[in-house]
């Protein structure tokens, strides 16, 4: 179910105004905005901030992140475990190839590399068959985070420029770029240049963060394709100019024939395109576009009946066995993941025909295609007329536009394709901090680590953005009582398609049948953060084991109670996200879900409480408001003017209600677990379960821990 609600600038001659209705608001001051983001500073309340000693404002500079949509069969690698731990198949065509076949090289959609990566969810060797994976796995990742990758016998080394070769010096030259001194400049953005993640950079759901009333400017790039390929898998060539001697013919550098974007126009006209040195031809049709790899699982989708009038059947028309046309239902496995990529965010403003990541309506193409690149433009914070001091007639209202900064805390980064992409991990999150805060955001700043799952050894670890300090010093007394905070990104992640270390699909807990799930609601595997902890995995049961107490089923272990003990992970710490926190301290967990199924979850952290509802109201000077002789409290919002925006910052709400449960956990929710004292009110050090307090969202993966620990000392 879904629609459009379209919004005209001008009158429209099928459209009538309602009775007593007057036109739109014109905005007076749009020169004093860059897009949607003011080009000033703004202080909480959208005054400009004025320096110290200057007659003149500050001008907003952007916060800017470069982002890579990238596959994990080309980014990750498989060096931490053993040879034959994890099975990755080509996914070559076959068509003898069943639609679930213990082999699983279903050809569906591009080929992967069994000597590539895939992204392990819970790198434990467990019985049956651990490692967790999965080689078709999707992420959004940091451009900082990555390097180029040389592949053998593909990188073209010292080929540029022609009659002058560089050095060979290990770096692919597609991944380079002139520097304007006569030299080349590495460039990892470059379409067609392959990559490879940092050693240590993290493993997780893409986590930005910006300050209430800064201008975000996202720049997404898509890696998940870099070249075009024929029909049998090899890449499409063209001859070059010479990067440093423009009108110089480089022979056999690897670069795309054709912008992909506008082949798919050209196939449709039936048109061949020639190399540039004229030597190939090459006819569209033969070429394989826009194809990420996928692999047939137990997922399912709401069941849709197919109805159409097509002819019968004959006994003749069989296609692998099965009658054509005889397809009842559509489903998970009929669809292919998009090569097209998108990041759409929620809360924050944007322009909805350039910043909305997603293809609507008549809105011009947001997403972005293989090889291609877009920048997404947003503001943290409000925007909104001025509607105490509208100017003009009934038809031509005119006033200013007004920007708030806003503290939205966590918000979902979702991704254009909510079905496919998001069931491969191609998500994020975006959080909006307190106006004036700082943390740690560089590869080379983090200092939190986690356990790297990407790896068998237990005492590997990698840097995180999901577990840093916020440092909100001198801010106010409700919105940061400590001078600091731990931010702790929470993604749960639903319906995913995890294959066991052999490369098998794994079945859905509660199956019917052969592994398919008794309630699409329930489909697919479950997880935190890229980690995944489920109880049929910890104690070596069968991932469609019954629920009673016979042989085999989920009630039979008599060691139950050690379902979240180390002890029962092999001494391990479990694969889900383990956060760091010391005692007595403020933490807040961003818990967010941007993809799923339907079935919700309800959190909870043992030994904590939290308020539901944690937004204070600040004044002028950025103290808190005193309504009814209670700090923080908001006033009564004048709907008359629209003016006032609610609350502006999280905090302490002196009317707030508290409570040790978070239900309806869903797709596209969004929630702030605001923890006063970590440990509780005495601040006791120890590891707190955190979990679904759901049944199935607790066996299938969704837990961890909060470490609560000493505080280091001075």
């Amino acid at each position: 179910m879904w629609g459009v609600l379209r919004s005209y600038r001008a009158p429209q001659s099928d459209l009538y105004d309602l009775s007593g209705g007057a036109a739109g608001i014109r905005i007076a001051n749009l020169q004093n905005f860059d897009g949607v983001c003011p080009d000033v500073v703004l202080d909480e309340f959208g005054n400009p901030v004025d320096p110290p000693g200057r007659d003149r404002n500050i001008p907003l500079v952007p916060v800017q992140y470069d982002v890579a949509a990238v596959l994990a069969n080309d980014v990750l690698s498989q060096t931490g475990f053993a040879a034959g731990d994890l099975f990755i198949p080509d996914n070559a065509p076959n068509p003898d190839d069943v639609l679930i076949d213990p082999g699983l090289n279903n050809n569906e959609g591009g080929l992967l590399d069994p000597n590539g990566g895939t992204l392990v969810l819970n790198p434990r060797a467990t019985a049956p068959n651990g490692p967790l994976h999965d080689p078709t796995a999707m992420m959004y990742v940091r451009l900082e985070d990555l390097q180029p990758r040389f592949i053998d016998g593909v990188s073209p080394d010292g080929t540029i420029p022609a009659g002058a070769p560089l050095p060979t010096d290990g770096i692919d030259d597609r991944c380079q770029e002139p520097d304007g001194a006569g030299g080349l400049d590495l460039n990892i953005a470059l379409a067609g240049c392959p990559v490879e993640l940092i050693a240590d950079a993290p493993v997780e759901p893409l986590v930005l963060r910006a300050n209430a009333g800064d201008c975000v400017e996202v720049t997404l790039h898509n890696k998940l394709i870099d070249q075009a390929a024929d029909i049998d898998g090899n890449p499409v060539f063209t001859c070059e100019e010479d990067l440093l001697n423009p009108g110089n013919c480089v022979a056999d550098t690897l670069e795309p024939l054709f912008d992909l974007e506008g082949a798919q126009d050209a196939q449709d006209q039936g048109l061949l395109l020639v190399q540039a040195n004229g030597t190939t031809q090459v006819l569209l049709a033969n070429i394989v576009f826009d194809q990420v790899p996928d692999l047939a699982g137990y997922n399912t989708l709401l069941q849709m009946v197919i109805r159409n009038r097509q002819a019968q059947p004959q006994p003749t028309d069989l296609v692998n066995g099965v009658l054509a046309n005889s397809v009842t239902t559509f489903n998970n496995n009929l669809i292919r993941p998009s090569a097209h990529v998108g990041l759409h965010p929620q809360l924050v403003e944007y322009d909805v025909t350039r910043g909305d990541g997603t293809n609507v309506g008549i809105n011009g193409q947001q997403t972005v295609p293989p090889g291609g690149r877009t920048t997404y433009q947003w503001y943290a914070g409000d925007l909104r007329p001025d509607y105490a001091n509208v100017s003009g007639g009934r038809n031509n209202r005119r006033a200013n536009l007004l920007a708030t900064p806003v503290e939205f805390g966590g918000t979902n980064l979702i991704p254009a394709d909510t079905v496919k992409q998001g069931q491969k991990g191609l998500i994020g999150a975006l959080v909006i901090e307190p106006q004036g805060s700082t943390w740690p955001d560089a590869l080379a700043d983090l200092t939190d680590t986690e356990r790297d799952r990407q790896s068998a050894t237990a005492t590997d670890t990698r840097y995180t953005r999901a577990d840093v300090t916020v440092e909100c010093d001198g801010i106010n007394v409700l919105t940061c009582p400590d001078g600091s905070f731990e931010d702790l990104v929470v993604v749960v992640q639903k319906g995913n398609n995890h294959r066991l270390g052999d490369g098998t699909a794994v079945p859905n807990i509660a199956s019917e049948g052969i592994g398919i799930p008794e309630d699409s609601h329930d489909a697919g595997q479950k997880g935190v953060n890229y980690g995944s902890e489920p109880a049929w995995f910890r104690f070596g049961l069968a991932p469609d084991a019954s629920f009673g107490r016979g042989p085999g089923g989920l009630g039979s272990p008599a060691d139950a109670w050690k379902m979240y003990s180390n002890e029962k992970g092999a001494g391990e710490d479990p694969a889900t996200p383990v956060y760091d926190v010391p005692a007595d301290a403020e933490a807040r967990l961003r818990l967010l879900e941007p993809t799923g199924v339907g079935r919700g979850s309800t959190f909870t952290v043992h030994g904590h409480i939290w308020q539901r509802d944690p937004y204070v109201c600040l004044d002028e000077d950025g103290n808190p408001v005193k309504t009814d002789g209670l700090p923080g409290k908001c006033a009564n919002v004048d709907m008359s003017t629209f003016r006032q925006v609610g609350s502006l910052s999280i905090g302490k709400n002196p009317i707030g209600f508290y409570l040790g449960g978070q239900e309806s956990v869903q797709p596209y929710e969004h929630f702030e677990i605001r923890l006063e004292n970590t440990g509780g009110p005495n601040g006791v050090t120890g590891d707190y379960l955190w979990r679904d307090q759901a049944s199935f969202g607790n066996t299938d993966g969704i837990w961890g821990l909060l470490r609560v620990e000493d505080p280091p000392t001075p």
